[in-house]
């Protein structure tokens, strides 16, 4: 009699397992394939019902454009909709990144017209997965800030990327504009605002280029000596981070690229010293 109850406690513990498992397994996931062509991700808006005064509405609002070439330049678009009862007036587009750059001068929509933001992205000192934004600015009373994203993936051309490529962030003229013009006669902190904070510190957007090289410590001397030969010369590891040196085709001289190191530094034993 032992035996047998044993045994079913058996077979009813054994079948209370099987029963929890088959509950928490999901079904197997099939591996994606990269997409080969635009393709809209599942980030559409949600439909709204008709609004009484001006609405905006996109067709996305984030698009992936799969495997991208690198130094290249990727069109992309975004149809902008107004499903509202008055006349919409869509202002301004705009990127924190120039290499993310329209042509749009805005647009009045008549009730249920659309007008077509056309996007292009250049891919240069790029590679891996990448997301760029776009914010757009309308006088809807209910969003008059939407950020559009565009993520993509560029091959990587570690094995392949010309001095030309690196050097475009200083020549090109979209390029320019965040990498140079607003560094022209800083120093430091100011410096690092305007040259370095794009990619080494985290957008409003939330997105983040490169690494958090404010956070590091820089009590080290090797340390600061690699940052100051990475600032300069650029990287041995990444071509994405060219040299910003005069002498190394950058548009900085020592004393500015001093400087950062200096502020970095500076930054460094100021928060040390906080958490203590």
């Amino acid at each position: 009699m032992d035996g047998f109850c044993l045994n079913q406690r058996s077979l009813l513990l054994i079948c209370l397992v099987l029963s929890i498992a088959g509950c928490s397994s999901s079904p197997p996931q099939s591996t994606p394939q990269a997409p080969q062509t635009l393709q809209s991700t599942d980030a559409k808006p949600a439909e709204k019902p008709p609004s009484n005064s001006q609405q905006i509405h996109f067709d996305n609002e984030k698009i992936d454009l799969g495997k991208v070439e690198a130094a290249a330049e990727v069109p992309c678009a975004f149809t902008i909709t107004n499903t509202g009862k008055q006349p919409l007036h869509v202002t301004e587009a705009k990127s924190e990144c120039g290499c993310t750059a329209t042509n749009f001068k805005g647009a009045l929509l008549k009730p249920g017209a659309s007008v077509k933001l056309d996007i292009l992205v250049d891919t240069t000192m790029k590679q891996g997965p990448v997301t760029k934004d776009m914010v757009v600015y309308s006088d809807d009373p209910e969003r008059p800030i939407t950020r559009l994203f565009i993520a993509m993936d560029v091959k990587n051309a570690h094995g392949t990327m010309s001095m030309k490529d690196r050097t475009k962030i200083f020549t090109a003229e979209r390029c320019k504009r965040c990498h140079v013009d607003e560094g022209v006669g800083q120093f430091g902190k100011e410096l690092f605002e305007a040259d370095c904070a794009m990619c080494h510190r985290k957008q409003e957007s939330g997105i983040l280029s490169g690494p958090l090289i404010e956070s590091v410590g820089y009590s080290d001397a090797d340390l600061r000596a690699h940052a100051l030969d990475v600032i300069a010369h650029g990287s041995k590891n990444s071509p994405s981070m060219p040299g910003f040196l005069d002498s190394a085709g950058g548009p900085l001289s020592k004393e500015q690229v001093d400087s950062l190191v200096k502020y970095l530094s500076k930054k460094s034993d100021t928060a040390g010293s906080a958490t203590k």
